[in-house]
C-alpha cells in the first residue's frame, strides 16, 4: 500500500499542476483524483476500526490487493491524462502548492498521507 501512496502523491500533485498550467478547474481535478482513491481510503478506515478483530481484518485483507488495483488503473489513467507532468512539477512549486491546497479541500485524509 505504500507504493500506491507514493504514487498517488506524485500523480495527484502533478495532475493538479499541470491542470493549472492549461487553465483546467484545479478544484475538479482534486475531486476526479479522490475518486481514484475513495474506496481504499474506506477500507484503510474499516481495517483500523476492526483491530482486534480477526475474523473481520481477514476478511478486509482479502479485498486490499483488488481495491489496490483498481486504484492503481484510475492513477494510471490520471498519468495518461496528464502526460510530461513530472516535469511540470519540478519546474513550478507555486502550481504545487496550489494543488496541494485543493486536495487538502476535497480530499483531507489521502492528502494527509503525505505528511
Amino acid at each position: 500500500m505504500k507504493v500506491f501512496r507514493i504514487l498517488f502523491l506524485f500523480v495527484v500533485c502533478a495532475a493538479l499542476t499541470t491542470g493549472c498550467k492549461k487553465g483546467l478547474d484545479v478544484d475538479q481535478l482534486a475531486k476526479d483524483t479522490c475518486n481514484c482513491t475513495s474506496e481504499m481510503m474506506t477500507l484503510m478506515d474499516d481495517i483500523k476500526a476492526a483491530a482486534g478483530d480477526s475474523l473481520k481484518l481477514v476478511t478486509l485483507n482479502a479485498k486490499t490487493a483488488d481495491v489496490a488495483s483498481k486504484g492503481e488503473e484510475c492513477m494510471k489513467g490520471l498519468e495518461k491524462k496528464y502526460p510530461g507532468i513530472d516535469e511540470m512539477m519540478k519546474k513550478d512549486k507555486a502550481l504545487e502548492e496550489k494543488a496541494k491546497a485543493a486536495m487538502k479541500k476535497h480530499c483531507p485524509a489521502m492528502a494527509g498521507m503525505g505528511n
